[in-house]
């Protein structure tokens, strides 16, 4: 739901920046070389809006992309369930916890990130041990933290790169 309400602002944020352009340009458009001489700084003014309109479109929309959600969640037997590329840190928490509850009533969250990258879970298949990792700029990198936090014996049961929010 959060995923659609953000897409509905940036497309109404776009409207609204298209409808300053148009008036924008009929009004030049349609007024006298003696007009638009009178009024330069309502042209300026206009065309400074638009800019500034413009940019901050372009830092909500790269500030939105540069967020991705995960979670993991640990519980009995060594039932984990994980969950990434949410928009909320607390989206992918419930996620998280809805698949480690499938296995187990007593899950809990043990990892969290709003950051993207690369995370990875592995697991001790005797011990149902289990080390997790997340942001991780490389695959490898990820691997070799959730192996760390698992400790001997352990293999890599998932991995995913968390890329853009909802995607």
């Amino acid at each position: 739901m959060a995923q659609k309400k953000t897409t509905t602002f940036y497309f109404v944020f776009i409207l609204i920046c298209l409808d300053f352009f148009l008036h924008l340009r009929f009004y030049t458009q349609y007024h006298s070389k003696e007009v638009l001489m009178k009024n330069n700084s309502l042209k300026l003014a206009f065309i400074l809006i638009m800019a500034m309109i413009f940019a901050l479109s372009l830092i909500l929309i790269i500030n939105h992309r540069a967020t991705a959600a995960s979670a993991v969640a640990y519980g009995c037997r060594g039932a984990y369930g994980f969950s990434y590329n949410y928009t909320s840190e607390e989206d992918a928490k419930q996620r998280a916890m809805q698949e480690c509850s499938k296995y187990c009533d007593s899950c809990r969250i043990i990892l969290t990130t709003g950051s993207t990258g690369w995370g990875a879970i592995a697991r001790n298949e005797q011990t149902g041990r289990v080390g997790c990792s997340a942001a991780y700029s490389t695959r490898f990198d990820a691997e070799q933290r959730a192996l760390k936090e698992c400790g001997y014996g352990c293999i890599i049961k998932t991995v995913w790169n968390d890329t853009v929010s909802g995607q």
